[in-house]
């Protein structure tokens, strides 16, 4: 078992009770690394999300690992949402998961917030996500608050 992260890795060995590596990685790119320097499998099942983006899939197909995606859940929009970001005065750092939170949240905040508030992404893909629409985006060098300076 791969996973990316740290929580994701304790998931698997608390509810699971099973091992798995990659946890180290902070990405998909660098676990696809991993898998296909290990060279240790010629197939991966790769439960994912509907907008979960193909930069695993790419790499392990392009090294000749065969990739059987299954879609287990559909990300939306918080319905909530445009009520929740319509006053952000009191925050002054904007912190963002996933692509699809930033696609979700960025069309409520203000063309101001966008230039003054201070924005994180946790990981290199949301960061990318993020810097289509501000400067400057802080990148945690895992994905997780705790390696957030």
């Amino acid at each position: 078992i791969y996973v990316v992260g740290e929580t994701t890795e304790a998931a698997v060995r608390n509810k699971l009770n099973l091992e798995s590596e990659g946890s180290h990685c902070g990405s998909a790119e660098s676990l696809a690394e991993l898998i296909i320097k290990q060279k240790s499998c010629s197939r991966v099942i790769f439960p994912a999300s509907t907008l979960a983006k193909d930069n695993l899939q790419k790499p392990l197909e392009s090294a000749g690992i065969k990739v059987e995606r299954i879609n287990c859940y559909e990300t939306s929009e918080n319905t909530e949402l445009q009520k929740l970001m319509t006053n952000l005065d009191r925050y002054q750092v904007l912190v963002f998961f996933s692509p699809s939170g930033v696609d979700s949240a960025i069309k409520y905040i203000s063309k101001e917030d966008l230039k003054t508030k201070k924005y994180v992404s946790i990981g290199e893909t949301t960061k990318k996500a993020l810097g289509k629409y501000v400067e400057n985006v802080a990148c945690s060098k895992k994905p997780n608050l705790e390696s957030q300076d």
